[in-house]
Formats: structure tokens, C-alpha cells, sequence
């Protein structure tokens, strides 16, 4: 409903009163004669609202916007309001709500122009919107005011809203399994609202299904909530965290590597300094992870790696692994977390001439903001002392790492970037073949769970690596690389899944013999209990 509260000039009095009359159409006329200034704003402004009233909102609006610009204007708050009402008579509603919130600065608009930017926000496709407008009018309405929020109020309740509130009384009554049930279906009907979702891990919670839990109330933080909702769901991480939890999973997998002799995948990084390169080789990976997560917010782990060549020219470049690792990590206040970590692995490489390859130790910290229910930034530190093996004594020495990373949850995707500085200082400088550099990394990342079934998992990103010059030796080597890799999961059961992944390496030297691509495919099956 338009405002018409001004005061105009004596020369507008016939135009005010056939106004006040309901002869629009008249007003409208005297009031564009008396659009002369000194008091051209106000004559436009009036002959603005008889053309709303008219039920011409387009016309409406173009002499609103002339208002504005007059040296006489309106009344910033009432304009916006008026404006704002315009707007949504022309199904521009996404603007209707901008100009409706300007208005509310104004303290007897505030509580109106909040409700009826609620309504346009439903109506362009934002009830979240809608529901967080609501909850700003709540405090200053009164009146009339109170009615029209009844109303917002009455079209924002769903059926979701409804299985929700089942959910909550089952809950309360202590009927864990029927307020999942209430809680999923309400998540169903309304799947961006984050709150069904984290009741429904805490419902899993208390009937002891700590992974549906966790993947509920993970995926909740995800979506839209309120910041008492959001306290709340950490709040049951938190005593997901503090109760004793095994994990373990075993993967087996088959592929094909096009370079074996190449190992830019690999997490120790080695070289055999060579420039060697040959035929693609079959390749079996088996990977098994046992996880212990305990009170207050620890994690001691232990995994297994193996990778096997099948040709015989590249089993010698065959790799195992064993890495031990304990974590510890405390909630600060709400939205920060510190932690530590350290940890220890041996690799070991070959299969016919299985040998020692390297000792590592590291230690690390970290710190989180969760700036949201949806996103986090993190920054990560840590020292890594390397100690290469008889025959792989170049591969010796320390490594200290710094990356920045941020991430965002927007169910059903999260999505993750950032970058990583490493100074990887091993090898003997008087080798002809420098292992030492320095490396500035970013990187950006996407994984989504569809369906509660299908895992799907993508990531790219780019190294700048200045490796040590040897003296003497060849120039400066510098080496630019390309990685990427795409996963996907099928779940047949809740614990067992087949998988397929393909990775991807192009590494380009200015030492050319030292170029080169890798790809490495593998299928195969994942359990996890």
C-alpha cells in the first residue's frame, strides 16, 4: 500500500485534494502542471502515487525515479517504500526486497517494510530469505504490524514445518527412531533447510548410528540455519567427537600407469634422478586405514600402502608404505579450533629387491575459523625431518610446508581451494642432480555425495617448483606442473562400495629430458566399517 505522507506546497493543494478524493486520474493532471520548481519533487512524488493508485506501477515508478532526482526529493525511507511497491507490482521482486529493507531504516517503517519484503521474497524463490526477514520484524512489530506477520508467517509454514515439529515432539519424547523418520521427511520437502537435517543426525546420535550422524549433521552445517541452530550442531559434533570411534577401511584396486618411472604421485616424493621413461605398466594398489577417534577431540591412526607394478622393468619402482599419526585438536571458542598433530612413516620400494627407501617424522599445527555453518578457512603448519635409506641417502633432509585453504559447503557440493608454500631441502648440493626446491602451489577441489549413493570427487591445480642449483652442474632448473584427478564411489551397501579414479600429472622442465606425463587409472573395491 502506498504511503502518502507529505507535505506540499500550496500550489499542490488542488492536486492533494482530488487525491484524498480518489480522483487519481485529476490528480495525476494538476499535480504534473505544479512539477515546476521549487517544488518539482513533490508534484512528481504525488503525481506517483496516483498513478500507483491508477493501477499504473510502470508509470509509477518512472516518475518516482524523477522525484529522486529533483532538487526537492523525497523522503528517503518513504521513497524506498513506495519504490519497493512498484517494484513488486511489476514481479521484480528480487528489487522490491532491496528497497523494502531501505525503507526499514526508518523505525515506524521498520517492522511493514520488513514484512512485505518477506512477501516478495517468497515470491522470487527465497523463502529462507522470507524466514530471516520475518525473524528481523518479529522484535518491532506491533499493531497492524503483528497481523501482516501472521500472515507472512502463515504462508511460510510448509509441510516441512510441520514434519518438523513431529520430529521435535518425538524427539522430546525420547522416540529417537519415529523423529528421524519425521525429520528426514521434512528434509525431503524442503531440502535446502539445514535444521531438519541436524536433528535428523542427532536422532541417528542417540539410537547409536554415529556415521549417519556424522554425515546428517555435517551435511546440515551445509545449508541454511540460524546461528543457535548452527551452535547447536557443533555442538553434537562435539559429542560425536568425545565418544571412543573405531574406523576401518580397506581398499583393493587394479589400473594402469603410463610411466611408472615417474613418481609425481607419490606422498614421499622421491627420485630415482633419472630421466628414465618406458612402457606403461598394470598396476595393483592395496590401501588399509585403521582410525581410533577419542575424547577430547584426538585421532590416532595407522595406514598401509601398497603399490605394484606388474612389468619388470618398473617393479623395482614399486612403493609401500606404513604412516603412524596422532592428532589433537580443541574448540577455542565458538567457530575456532586449534590443533596438532604428529607423526612417523617408513617407505620401502621394489618387490624382487624389496629395500628400505626413507624414514619421516612430522610435526604440525593448525587452526580453523568456521566462519559459518558453511564455510571455513584454515591454516596449516608443519616440519618434516626425512631420512633416506642406505642408497637413498640424497633423499635426506628436512621439508616445512604453510597452506592457506578455505572451504564451502553448499549441499549437495562442497567445494575447496587454497595454496601451499614447501621448501623441500634434501640431496647433496654437489650432486649433479639437484632434489632440493622450492614450490608455490594452489589448488582447488569438488566433491558431492548424490543420492546417498554416488561419491564424485574432482581436483586441479598448479606447482611452480625452483629446484637448488648444483655447483657445478647444469642451469637453473625450473619445472612447471599440471595435476588433476577425478574419483568416483558407487555404495552398494552402507559399508561397501566399488570405485574408479584417474590421476593426472604434466610436469614441463626447462631441463627437457626431465618433462613428462602421467596417468595412472585404477578401478577398484572400498569397504568401510
Amino acid at each position: 500500500m502506498i504511503v502518502a505522507a507529505l507535505l506540499l506546497a500550496a500550489s499542490l493543494d488542488d492536486a492533494q485534494a482530488a487525491f484524498a478524493n480518489g480522483a487519481y486520474p485529476e490528480a495525476e493532471s494538476l499535480a504534473l502542471a505544479a512539477a515546476e520548481p521549487p517544488h518539482a519533487g513533490a508534484a512528481l512524488y504525488l503525481a506517483a502515487l496516483a498513478r500507483f493508485r491508477a493501477g499504473r506501477a510502470a508509470d509509477a515508478l518512472e516518475a518516482l525515479d524523477a522525484a529522486a532526482k529533483a532538487a526537492d526529493p523525497p523522503e528517503a525511507p518513504l521513497w524506498h517504500y513506495n519504490r519497493a511497491a512498484c517494484l513488486y507490482e511489476l514481479q521484480r521482486f528480487g528489487e522490491s526486497v532491496l528497497d523494502y529493507e531501505q525503507a526499514a531504516a526508518d523505525p515506524s517503517l521498520a517492522a511493514v517494510s520488513l514484512v512485505n519484503a518477506g512477501f516478495a521474497a517468497i515470491d522470487a524463490g527465497s523463502p529462507e530469505q522470507a524466514r530471516m526477514l520475518a525473524d528481523r520484524a518479529r522484535p518491532v512489530a506491533s499493531g497492524p504490524a503483528l497481523e501482516l506477520l501472521a500472515d507472512l508467517d502463515a504462508h511460510l509454514t510448509t509441510d516441512s514445518d510441520a514434519e518438523y515439529r513431529a520430529g521435535l515432539a518425538a524427539f522430546d519424547a525420547g522416540k529417537f527412531a519415529e523423529a528421524r523418520a519425521h525429520f528426514r521427511k521434512s528434509s525431503a520437502l524442503d531440502p535446502t533447510d539445514g535444521r531438519s537435517r541436524v536433528m535428523s543426525g542427532a536422532s541417528a546420535l542417540r539410537l547409536g548410528a554415529k556415521d549417519d550422524a556424522r554425515d546428517d549433521i555435517t551435511r546440515g552445517l551445509a545449508l541454511r540455519l540460524g546461528a543457535d541452530d548452527a551452535r547447536a550442531a557443533r555442538a553434537y559434533l562435539s559429542e560425536l567427537t568425545a565418544r571412543s570411534d573405531w574406523r576401518f577401511a580397506l581398499r583393493l584396486g587394479a589400473g594402469v600407469d603410463t610411466d611408472p618411472f615417474q613418481t609425481g604421485l607419490d606422498p614421499v616424493d622421491f627420485s630415482r634422478g633419472g630421466t628414465t621413461t618406458g612402457k606403461a605398466s598394470a598396476v595393483g594398489t592395496t590401501d588399509f586405514s585403521v582410525d581410533w577417534r577419542f575424547f577430547p577431540g584426538g585421532d590416532l591412526s595407522y595406514a598401509f600402502d601398497q603399490l605394484a607394478y606388474a612389468s619388470s622393468a618398473a617393479q623395482d619402482y614399486s612403493l609401500q608404505q606404513h604412516a603412524l599419526g596422532l592428532s589433537l585438536e580443541s574448540s577455542i571458542r565458538d567457530g575456532l579450533r586449534l590443533g596438532a598433530s604428529a607423526g612417523g612413516q617408513l617407505a620401502f620400494t621394489g618387490l624382487s629387491s624389496f629395500s628400505g627407501l626413507q624414514a619421516v617424522a612430522s610435526l604440525g599445527a593448525w587452526g580453523a575459523i568456521d566462519e559459518s555453518g558453511r564455510s571455513t578457512t584454515r591454516l596449516d603448519l608443519q616440519y618434516t625431518r626425512k631420512h633416506g635409506f642406505s642408497g637413498y641417502g640424497y633423499l635426506s633432509g628436512n621439508r616445512a610446508d604453510a597452506v592457506l585453504s578455505q572451504e564451502w559447503r553448499l549441499d549437495p557440493v562442497t567445494f575447496g581451494g587454497g595454496y601451499q608454500f614447501r621448501l623441500e631441502d634434501i640431496g647433496e648440493q654437489a650432486s649433479q642432480q639437484p632434489y632440493a626446491y622450492l614450490a608455490n602451489i594452489l589448488w582447488a577441489s569438488a566433491r558431492a555425495r548424490l543420492s546417498d549413493r554416488l561419491d564424485l570427487d574432482l581436483s586441479a591445480g598448479y606447482e611452480s617448483r625452483d629446484y637448488a642449483q648444483a655447483q657445478p652442474g647444469p642451469p637453473e632448473r625450473h619445472d612447471d606442473r599440471w595435476f588433476g584427478g577425478a574419483a568416483a564411489s558407487l555404495w552398494l551397501t552402507k559399508k561397501l562400495a566399488l570405485s574408479m579414479r584417474y590421476d593426472l600429472v604434466l610436469n614441463r622442465s626447462n631441463a627437457a629430458p626431465l618433462s613428462y606425463d602421467k596417468h595412472l587409472f585404477t578401478l577398484g573395491t572400498a569397504w568401510a566399517w
